[in-house]
């Protein structure tokens, strides 16, 4: 099963740890998290133009809204976030360069919880030049549990739960399975 084939499980498995109802999906990708998980509100965030306008299109709704937005950054143009209960972030910390801006905006943008997902221990694949990226693989930072939980109780999040996934994509306890290399870290984070 590859690893795209193994999103809406993840998106399954994470509306399964929800807590609020007021949603943040960044990155959302075309957005079909929107039509997975449960939710009163949902905002989209993602820095493909394409992404997002085919999300609008197929996805977007009264509940749900989708926005170009680059989550290193706060933006004037997006939507108040002081409601957001919950931030859900799958597979996209390993691609922005400055990810602990992306954390502190996901600390002050929810009110409860994170939920996010990344590559465990797989290496940078991208082509980068100058602190940019300029063509090859997308992954420029390396991540690791590790790694996640110093990033995470940095900025203000406590870890309530660990898990990984496996490439048939089978969710386990981290714990269980910290002895065993599996491609996918999940942590279920509350805000301190």
């Amino acid at each position: 099963m590859s690893k795209w084939e193994n999103t809406p499980t993840l998106y399954k498995f994470v509306n399964s740890l929800v807590t609020g109802r007021n949603i943040l999906d960044c990155p959302c990708g075309f957005g079909y998290g929107s039509k997975i998980l449960d939710y009163d509100n949902y905002t989209g965030f993602d820095i493909s133009e394409t992404a997002i306008s085919y999300a609008i299109a197929k996805y977007g709704s009264d509940k749900a809204s989708f926005y170009l937005a680059d989550a290193t950054i706060v933006a004037e143009q997006l939507p108040d976030l002081n409601q957001v209960d919950t931030v859900i972030s799958i597979e996209g910390i390993e691609h922005v360069f400055h990810p602990e801006k992306m954390l502190e905006n996901f600390h002050r943008w929810t009110s409860k919880q994170l939920i996010i997902s990344y590559p465990q221990g797989w290496g940078i694949n991208a082509e980068i030049e100058n602190g940019k990226r300029v063509g090859g693989g997308y992954h420029v930072i390396a991540t690791d549990t590790n790694m996640m939980t110093k990033m995470l109780e940095n900025v203000g999040f406590k870890i309530k739960n660990r898990y990984c996934m496996d490439n048939e994509a089978n969710i386990y306890p981290f714990d269980d399975m910290k002895d065993v290399a599996l491609p996918c870290g999940i942590l279920d984070c509350e805000k301190i």
